[in-house]
């Protein structure tokens, strides 16, 4: 090997070092932007046999929502069931997924007639007073087009 081809193999080098750092660099910040474009994963359980209908939260403000609803929420002290999802035909409920891990949100939510079920390092049961976290989340799924008026009713019909 002379001189001159080991001084052309150095800037090779140097190059492809350079061209890994930078990606790194602009890949690491981007994947941070990609998670909150991912936001929560919003779940309609109505189905049996098709995909239940879903829609993804995205807004800062509607997290904040989804925080104070949940932080809002009191502790329901007895519950018997290991779940609030019931075994039914039809409407069983809303499933919330924090697949982005976004900070304040739980990994997981379920919403039933009253009840919030949350799942992080335990499983809590919480009181939805009034249902006002279930219908922020269904009309939330009308405003996304996930459900319709035919599909609302058949949830608030309870079919």
């Amino acid at each position: 090997m002379t001189i001159f081809s080991q001084r052309m193999r150095t800037p090779r080098i140097s190059m492809a070092i350079l061209a890994l750092v930078a990606a790194i660099c602009w890949v690491v910040p981007s994947m941070a932007q990609d998670a909150e474009k991912a936001g929560l994963q919003v779940t309609i359980m109505m189905f049996s046999g098709r995909p239940d209908p879903s829609y993804t939260i995205t807004e800062k403000t509607l997290f904040e929502k989804v925080k104070g609803s949940i932080s809002a929420a009191k502790e329901r002290a007895r519950f018997d069931k290991k779940t609030i999802i019931p075994s039914i035909l039809g409407y069983r409920g809303i499933r919330v997924e924090n697949k982005a891990k976004i900070q304040g949100i739980p990994a997981a939510v379920a919403v039933y007639r009253g009840t919030i079920e949350v799942r992080n390092e335990r499983k809590k049961f919480l009181i939805d007073e009034s249902g006002a976290f279930e219908s922020f989340l269904i009309n939330q799924a009308l405003k996304k087009g996930a459900i319709d008026e035919k599909m609302l009713n058949r949830i608030k019909g309870g079919r």
